[in-house]
């Protein structure tokens, strides 16, 4: 939540700036506004899952596709996200008579 009273330690508006393609997989940059400040923070979130990547801290300048890339890397490499073309285990229902 943060202090109001405190420059910048508060959300006051975001808004969805584009879909980034990499590596096949997209991923969603958001602008945050912040209180009493100009400056903006931007957010990463695999469009797949909605999953926050920018969690443990955001970008403080819109985010490049290498940059994407790098963070998803990163991520994948110290077992916090699955990688992008990991396989996925689907389970379907059974059909008919047992």
């Amino acid at each position: 939540m943060g202090n109001s009273t405190r420059p910048g330690s508060v959300v006051t508006g975001e808004r969805d700036l584009a879909t980034v393609t990499v590596d096949g997989e997209q991923y969603r940059v958001t602008e945050l506004r912040w209180n009493g400040i100009d400056g903006r923070s931007y957010e990463v979130v695999r469009v797949a899952d909605g999953r926050l990547l920018t969690e443990d801290g955001s970008f403080d300048e819109y985010p490049d596709e290498n940059q994407i890339r790098a963070l998803v890397d990163t991520l994948c490499a110290e077992d916090k996200l699955p990688s992008p073309t990991a396989p996925v285990s689907v389970i379907l229902p059974r059909t008919g008579a047992p």
